[in-house]
């Protein structure tokens, strides 16, 4: 089974890329891996004992909003058996980039689907484009979904 890499910010863009690999998954069953890089914060007063507790909980309450996140979308959709197939995944802080190719080389990803909304001039020149910065660095194919793309079968 091939694997799609879905990095998600929870935006409209990211639902929109996520609503994509879940159409392309009816017709060619996918794995879909959703990742999330959010940062896990416990306080630096926290007693030592308490840290991985602490950090734990974190973790499982942020893993809890992404698979919220992705049955928003899938209840929004009427696709059956849509969701059988996406794995979650968090990932603690950094960069998106580094943490996207991180992911590609631990799940062998075959694809990697990101959402844009299409950053130019000079907002491109100063903020730059995660899914620009991940077209050149990854080795694996890239495919960037414009925000008002309007979905449409994949005839080849």
């Amino acid at each position: 089974m091939k694997t799609i890499l879905v990095p998600t910010d929870y935006s409209d863009n990211a639902r929109h890329a996520l609503r994509f690999a879940l159409y392309l998954n009816e017709n060619t069953p996918f794995h879909i891996v959703l990742l999330h890089l959010g940062e896990i914060l416990v306080p630096t007063s926290t007693p030592q004992h308490l840290y991985k507790e602490m950090y734990e909980k974190h973790v499982e309450t942020m893993l809890n909003e992404l698979k919220n996140e992705s049955n928003k979308v899938l209840q929004n959709m009427e696709l059956p058996n849509s969701g059988k197939h996406i794995e979650h995944i968090l990932k603690d802080g950094g960069d998106l980039v580094d943490a996207v190719l991180e992911t590609v080389n631990e799940k062998q990803v075959d694809l990697i689907l990101m959402g844009t909304c299409g950053a130019s001039g000079l907002k491109k020149f100063f903020l730059g484009s995660n899914t620009a910065h991940i077209i050149e660095k990854a080795n694996v194919p890239v495919l960037a979904i414009p925000e008002n793309y309007h979905f449409a079968p994949v005839k080849k």
